[in-house]
């Protein structure tokens, strides 16, 4: 056995756990079947997917759409998945298990990389990766596209954590050149994780959000390392959006502000609360966009900023309490899909606090 599974943190036990708790959790699902809901646009009968791999099938797949979406990367993985094991529902739920195993460690070594403990890491990442809302993403095939990005996207972040190493120690000959493979690597896996599906485009501003975490100044040359993760991924997600403009319903600017107000603490309730779960959430209707139908949330906003101001008389980091809440801003404006990098930022700032 190597050190890895002996260390003292017991980082090697703690990944194998991990692995075989959230296997076996989903391993009912490997006996399903595809379902008529958005299978058959993205696997069953999309007509990419269903080409022999050529360069006119890589074409096809970059060149298009599906249900209004640019996802290339993840009909690629479809087309290669046909190709090579035809269409088999356990192979399609067994793949997007594997991801989900996969983006489940990868948030188990982003939180041993923040500094939370192993065994805080450990019961953050296992209440991710078991998590009710984790079905919809590992269950439904369909949702591929979220297992893959989610993947690609928590892979940048954690080489993002090993740029930052280097960049906070001033690395010099060696080491910085070790820093410009990493930071390419952030590039390609943010160009995976957006090709698979745009909601990556918040990488940016997580990346901000990983620099104050460390206390990184942020001087020039780090706004543009963002800047060039931004020129990555913002014209592919404009691009979808601009797909989606034309069946958007036409709302002022104050209905949006309500909107993102209760979307911004609508994932952590089903996340505190996991009940009532269902494959679709009725939108705000119009005749409830207005302040009373957000009471909840701006007493739970409310609540976080007292909250700040009591951890930072009382000595804590209150950077750390905007560290766990702005992305839920961020990702909840958007209406991200449950397998989402916003739980396991929720959870950090606790397991920063105890581990």
């Amino acid at each position: 056995m190597t050190p890895f599974f002996y260390s003292q943190d017991k980082k090697g036990l703690y990944s194998i756990l991990l692995v075989l708790v959230v296997f076996f959790t989903f391993l009912p699902s490997l006996s399903f079947d595809y379902v008529n809901w958005d299978d058959d646009p993205h696997f069953l009968k999309n007509l990419c997917v269903q080409q022999p791999l050529s360069l006119t099938s890589v074409e096809c797949a970059f060149g298009q759409f599906v249900n209004d979406s640019y996802i290339p990367l993840t009909t690629l993985s479809f087309m290669l998945e046909r190709q090579y094991f035809g269409v088999r529902p356990f192979v399609s739920h067994t793949i997007n298990l594997i991801f989900h195993i996969g983006v489940v460690l990868l948030v188990f070594f982003i939180l041993l990389s923040l500094g939370c403990s192993s065994a805080v890491s450990f019961a953050a990442a296992l209440v991710f990766g078991i998590h009710p809302m984790r079905v919809e993403s590992v269950v439904w095939v369909t949702e591929r596209k979220d297992v893959l990005y989610a993947f690609f996207y928590l892979a940048a972040v954690y080489v993002y954590l090993l740029f930052i190493r280097i960049k906070l120690r001033s690395g010099e000959g060696r080491e910085r050149f070790q820093a410009f493979f990493y930071f390419a690597a952030v590039l390609v896996l943010a160009w995976c994780s957006i090709l698979s599906k745009p909601m990556a485009l918040t990488l940016p501003l997580v990346l901000f959000l990983t620099d104050w975490f460390f206390k990184r100044c942020w001087k020039v040359r780090a706004v543009l390392e963002k800047c060039v993760v931004g020129v990555v991924v913002w014209p592919v997600a404009w691009w979808t959006f601009q797909m989606h403009r034309g069946a958007a319903m036409p709302v002022s600017v104050w209905q949006k502000i309500l909107v993102v107000l209760w979307s911004a603490t609508f994932y952590i309730r089903k996340m505190v609360f996991p009940k009532m779960m269902v494959e679709v959430y009725d939108f705000l209707a119009r005749s409830v966009w207005r302040l009373s139908s957000i009471r909840w949330p701006l007493l739970f906003l409310c609540f976080w900023f007292c909250l700040c101001i009591f951890s930072a008389r009382i000595g804590w980091l209150y950077s750390e309490w905007v560290f766990m809440f702005y992305p839920v801003f961020i990702f909840g404006a958007l209406e991200l899909p449950s397998e989402n990098p916003t739980s396991w930022l929720i959870v950090l700032c606790i397991c920063r606090r105890s581990g």
